[in-house]
């Protein structure tokens, strides 16, 4: 029936299994995915509300602890709890990309070229998907559900100077 559906996958490459899959329909691009850690992020276009919506899904082993003295990558214990929230994105992203530092221990950005020639910075902790639970338990760190992500003046880290023809973004460790 629908023409434009974006299909998301993710599986498992040691065991072959699907962890997590999503369907969009009346989607259009432009359409990007970061993928980093346990997490992923993708932009996409939906046409029905006529707006660009970032997703994040972010996975976890669950609620009990596995038994990490007999760790086996074949033996399948329990998947994946993945947990997802969508966001409208005020901006067209032309390219994305995560941040990387040498030993990871920054918080984790999303680097984001917009059509109009600015590279802004979105933190991970606005894309986090448990937000929505923070306003239950705010001292945890997370900030609340906001259904329109931010983006300020002093997130874009190229300032008044614009850029065009984005095609992509490379990171490195500083």
């Amino acid at each position: 029936i629908h023409k434009q559906v974006l299909s998301i996958y993710l599986i498992d490459g040691v065991t072959g299994l699907v962890v997590y899959s999503a369907a969009h329909k009346r989607v259009a691009k432009p359409i990007h995915l970061v993928h980093s850690e346990n997490w992923l992020v993708y932009s996409y276009y939906n046409a029905r509300f006529r707006r660009m919506e970032i997703a994040a899904v972010e996975l976890y082993e669950g609620p009990t602890q596995s038994n990490s003295t007999s760790f086996s990558s074949h033996a399948v214990s329990q998947l994946p709890h993945p947990q997802t929230q969508a966001y409208i994105f005020p901006g067209t992203p032309v390219a994305m990309h995560a941040t990387l530092t040498e030993r990871g221990i920054t918080n984790k950005h999303i680097l984001v070229a917009l059509a109009n020639g600015a590279v802004t910075e979105v933190p991970w902790a606005f894309l986090e998907p448990r937000g929505p639970q923070a306003t239950m338990n705010p001292e945890e760190g997370y900030i609340p559900y906001i259904p329109e992500l931010p983006l300020p003046a002093e997130a874009t880290i190229n300032y008044n100077q614009t850029i065009p023809h984005i095609k992509g973004i490379q990171v490195a460790p500083a």
